[in-house]
């Protein structure tokens, strides 16, 4: 078995995986449904394009990883996809209620069937072979999960920044 930077548990996995989340839905607890679709500057992820893209690659995991019960409206990949841009989708479509209930539907059916993997799952090639090369396993894939998480949240600690909100700490910490 592989060895890398969260081990080979899968309830390991899980744990990283939600206070990754949690870390970053408490960057946008305090938004108002007007606030999260503001755009400080041309070109500047909002809040809703950052959670409605992290919605999208969780399902992207979840269709991988042979999850039940995950299917998404088209809109969404319309509004959120790699090729959108941070003004396809507004408050009249996508609700801020709306996109956490989403967010919230997919990943704990991700999270479910992460949690119930053998660990020798993990190292079993990635299910996507045209990300293969770079990502080659389950595990390597559920770490990418964690790093794009990040970086989204990044964004959105920036996007806070920018908009002269007060910064958050650090949700698992608590």
């Amino acid at each position: 078995m592989a060895a890398t930077m969260l081990g080979a548990m899968p309830d390991r996995i899980v744990n990283a995986l939600d206070n990754a989340r949690r870390q970053t839905l408490r960057l946008v607890d305090d938004l108002s449904g007007e606030q999260f679709y503001d755009e400080p500057h041309h070109g500047v992820h909002t809040p809703a394009w950052a959670l409605g893209h992290l919605l999208l690659f969780d399902a992207y995991l979840a269709d991988g990883l042979a999850c039940d019960a995950v299917t998404i409206d088209q809109r969404w990949a319309a509004a959120f996809g790699a090729d959108s841009t941070p003004r396809s989708a507004d408050e009249s479509v996508f609700s801020k209620d709306e996109l956490l209930e989403q967010m919230d539907r997919i990943r704990s059916v991700l999270i479910a069937r992460v949690a119930m993997m053998d660990p020798a799952h993990l190292d079993t090639p990635n299910p996507d072979d045209s990300m293969r090369p770079k990502i080659a396993t389950v595990h390597d894939l559920l770490e990418y999960a964690l790093w794009h998480e990040a970086y989204h949240a990044g964004q959105l600690s920036t996007w806070r920044k920018l908009m002269k909100l007060p910064q958050v700490g650090v949700a698992f910490l608590d």
